[in-house]
């Protein structure tokens, strides 16, 4: 699942970030398809590769983030990790990147969990 958020995310409306990614997960999570297939089949590595749930976070439109969003960003990555999602972050601009490096971000959020552009974190989702 790809989400995107057009608006700088700050304190003003962080709220309405996660509300949005709650609802966007719900909506995902309804389009579910259930994959059965027999414990002995070869195609069992499909099977447990479909089920592997990714969010990509497009982070081309914050155009600013503040702490709060910072902090938002990263309740939303542990959040996700705990619910068996893979968060990967894409596109950020330059000044959104060095305030992830400032706040300490990558303390928790690994460095490998951000790509330069979408396609890229698909790819990296898909292997």
């Amino acid at each position: 699942c790809v989400f995107r958020f057009d608006s700088p995310l700050l304190f003003t409306n962080v709220h309405r970030f996660k509300k949005s990614v709650a609802k966007v997960i719900t909506q995902w999570e309804s389009h579910t398809f259930d994959l059965r297939v027999d414990p002995k089949s070869q195609y069992n590595e499909e099977k447990e590769a479909a089920q592997s749930r990714y969010l990509i976070i497009d982070c081309s439109g914050f155009t600013f983030i503040d702490c709060m969003g910072v902090t938002t960003l990263k309740e939303t990555f542990l959040d996700m990790q705990s619910h068996g999602v893979s968060v990967y972050f894409a596109a950020a601009k330059l000044p959104v990147r060095d305030l992830f490096a400032q706040c300490g971000f990558h303390s928790q959020v690994p460095k490998i969990n951000f790509c330069p552009t979408i396609t890229d974190a698909v790819d990296l989702a898909n292997n």
